[in-house]
Order: structure tokens, then C-alpha cells, then sequence
């Protein structure tokens, strides 16, 4: 029986689906698959108010379901660029060892993570002796470095623990929200705009691009001190085009998160916030997708190990369903939360690390399938002639996701 690989869904990328009614979760927790249950972190969001924000009813808890979720994902993601790495030479030359430099000599997962990683990410071998494997090794290292850097952040916030920062590594605090009108404003806390705060335009012209000043609140509380800090954007309040907030800040609809990181030391660190315009799509995908159990909970399969006939049946609905996978994956709240988590230098590790949004040239991002390919290869996105798909937030957010999700379901299934 030959095992199907992820990289074959790569195939039918395009389209969303279709947004099903809307339906409240349940308030019950909802888990993974019994393969991966005893991974998951147990306790509750909600006493964490100081780093969860987000007071949204159905959506907070959805929220806090993903968070939870995140943790196994990027676990076995780790897993995974294990498995990729240990296939290479350990003299870091970038050569795969003489036992794995053919598809016969590997194992599906082996060969999996391999192809998968090339196809979403960034192309890590170029055969043997070349001079190029070297830096695609390189990548590997990086990609699970910012995965393995993420795990301990969540879960110490999972576990609700009181130490917020571990033991800090130079990371900056983080907070998740879900309405900017609870720590941004047009006036400061003495009622003054920028321009008579500061005597200075606004908005501003910054490497050519128009900047906004907004005052950001240093406590969650209004009428405490903070800061003017640039923004390009802010999130809609609805799914209008042509918006703006807080005195004229674009507001636009297709963005469903932002990520602001620390622009000065006096801010409460970094701010990722879910924009509400998006909360009702999240709330139909999770309801139908549970309901179907076209879900990346129910379609796990651990490494080494073979599907179920119920796992094989919904991968072949799923494969059946005009959905296109990537999309399909994307599209999840969780995958979104893990994103604007790379962009993050408390998540991804420091600042360095920070993950950003690679595009294919203007109004072409890397969330277009089409595009994120062309970056793995190398077509888009070059820097100094070097491929950076690895930098990408939404690569690593989609390999992810792929690696649970659709891990060894058998080829064979599908005629």
C-alpha cells in the first residue's frame, strides 16, 4: 500500500469553502484524536487575563481552544524537521547520509517531511556534493529552531503558570486581543493628538510608506501613561471596503489578525489582536468542520504509524470536496494564531527570528498558494540571491499545520 504524502494535496490549492451556518462550540473542550490527547495541556485560559485578553463570548473560547491546540501541531512539527535533519550528513555540508539519498532508503514520513519542507518552504537539497545543501541544512535548522522556541511559551501560559516570562532570554512579554480600542487611541491620556503632543504631522511619510501615529495604552486599563506608536493599518470593525478608525487609519477587512511588536521599552511587550470583522468565519469553519469532522483533530497520524478506515474515509471526502487543501488548512483559527505567533520575537525566540510576510510583488502575497511555491523555489523573494522562504510566517504556519493534519493516509484509497 503506498502512503500518500502530504505534498500530493499541493495539487488542488486555490479556493476557500463555502462559510456553513454559524454555530456556537460547545463549551466542553474539544481534543484531538486519542493519538494525541495525552499532549495536550489541560487547564484553562481565563485566570490568564493579563496575557489573554479577549473577553469575546464564543470566540474567546474558541480562542482558547487553539492555543491549546497550537501546542501539538508545532510539537509534531518539531518531530518531523527531526526526522528531516537526521537524514543529513552530521558534518553540516548539507549532504544527505548514503542510506537516505533515495526514496527507496527512506521512510514515508522521512520522505514526507523532505518533500513537503521543498515544496512549502524552501528546497533544502540539491543533490549530492552541492554546494547549495549547505545553506538548505542551514534552513532546516532555523525553521525547527523557531518551532522548538514556541513550545515553551505555550505552555507556560497554557499551564497558567505565574512565571510569565520563563526565565525572560531577552523575549518581551506578549498580550492576545481582540479589540485595539482597548489600548489604542487617536488622543493620549491628556486628551492630546499627535500633532499637538508632539508638533509633528500625522499621518508621516516612513521609507516610503504612510504612517500613522496612535497612542498605545502601557496597561490594559485606559487613563494609565504609554506611548505614540506607527501603525499602517488597524483592524475592521466590518466587512466594508474603504474604512478607517481611530482619525483615519486604514481599516481593512481582509486582514484577520495584526501583530504589533515593542516599539519602546515603556509598552507592555509585544500585542498580537484578532480582528472581530473575522470572528464569525472562524466560528462557521470551526462548527461545520467539527460537524463533518473534516478537521486536522481527526485526521492525525502519528509518525510511523497507519490511518484508520475512518481517517482514510474523511481524507477521501476531503480530497473529493472541490476545497483546496492549503486553503482549507489556513483557514483554521489556529493556523492564523500560529502565524501571527512567528511574527513574534516572544514566540519565534527573539527578534532575529521573527518571522515576516514574504510576498510575489505587489497586491501577490505568500497567502496565495501559487505564490508560496514560487518563494519555495525560489523564483520570488530572493535575498542576495538566496531563497528565504523560510522566513516566511505563512509557509511555516501551512507546514505546520500539513505535518498534522494529513500525515500517512494512503494513496491507494483515493481510485
Amino acid at each position: 500500500m503506498k502512503p500518500f504524502n502530504f505534498s500530493v494535496w499541493l495539487c488542488l490549492w486555490a479556493s476557500t469553502i463555502s462559510a456553513a451556518p454559524s454555530v456556537i462550540p460547545p463549551e466542553e473542550d474539544i481534543s484531538f484524536n486519542d493519538t494525541l490527547s495525552s499532549a495536550l495541556p489541560k487547564r484553562s485560559l481565563q485566570k490568564r487575563a493579563t496575557w489573554v485578553d479577549c473577553d469575546s463570548g464564543p470566540f474567546s473560547r474558541l480562542l482558547e481552544q487553539s492555543i491549546r491546540d497550537a501546542y501539538p501541531i508545532i510539537e509534531n512539527m518539531v518531530s518531523h524537521l527531526d526526522l528531516l535533519i537526521d537524514m543529513f550528513k552530521d558534518d553540516d555540508s548539507g549532504d544527505l547520509r548514503s542510506d537516505k539519498t533515495t526514496r527507496e532508503q527512506r521512510t514515508f514520513d522521512e520522505h514526507n517531511a523532505l518533500n513537503s519542507y521543498a515544496m512549502i518552504i524552501s528546497r533544502p537539497y540539491y543533490g549530492p556534493g552541492n554546494s547549495k545543501n549547505k545553506d538548505g541544512l542551514k534552513r532546516i535548522k532555523f525553521t525547527r529552531e523557531i518551532a522548538k522556541a514556541m513550545l515553551p511559551q505555550y505552555q507556560n501560559h497554557i499551564d497558567n503558570s505565574q512565571n510569565e516570562k520563563l526565565d525572560n532570554e531577552g523575549r518581551p512579554d506578549v498580550s492576545i486581543r481582540c479589540d485595539q480600542a482597548e489600548f489604542l487611541s487617536e488622543t493620549d491620556h491628556l486628551g492630546r493628538t499627535y500633532t499637538q503632543a508632539t508638533g509633528k504631522k500625522n499621518p508621516s511619510l516612513i521609507d516610503g510608506a504612510t504612517v500613522y501615529w496612535l497612542w498605545q495604552y502601557s496597561s490594559v486599563k485606559l487613563g494609565f501613561d504609554g506611548t505614540w506608536v506607527p501603525r499602517l493599518a488597524v483592524c475592521a470593525l466590518n466587512n466594508q471596503a474603504g474604512q478607517t478608525r481611530f482619525g483615519g487609519v486604514p481599516a481593512h477587512p481582509t486582514i484577520s489578525a495584526h501583530m504589533f511588536g515593542q516599539f519602546s521599552k515603556i509598552m507592555d511587550g509585544e500585542t498580537i489582536t484578532f480582528c472581530p470583522n473575522h470572528f464569525d468565519s472562524w466560528l462557521d469553519i470551526e462548527a461545520d468542520r467539527t460537524q463533518s469532522r473534516l478537521h486536522y483533530r481527526n485526521l492525525h497520524v502519528p509518525i510511523g504509524e497507519t490511518p484508520t478506515d475512518e481517517q482514510l474515509e474523511l481524507a477521501r471526502r476531503l480530497a473529493n470536496d472541490d476545497t483546496k487543501i492549503i486553503k482549507w488548512l489556513s483557514n483554521f483559527l489556529v493556523s492564523t494564531f500560529i502565524h501571527e505567533g512567528g511574527h513574534s520575537a516572544a514566540f519565534a525566540g527573539s527578534k532575529d527570528q521573527a518571522l515576516v510576510d514574504l510576498s510575489c510583488g505587489t497586491d501577490h502575497p505568500s497567502t496565495d498558494p501559487g505564490c508560496m511555491a514560487d518563494i519555495a523555489k525560489g523564483v520570488h523573494a530572493l535575498k542576495e540571491g538566496e531563497p528565504q522562504g523560510h522566513t516566511d510566517a505563512q509557509a511555516f504556519s501551512v507546514f505546520a499545520m500539513g505535518m498534522l493534519a494529513l500525515n500517512d493516509v494512503s494513496a491507494s484509497q483515493f481510485s
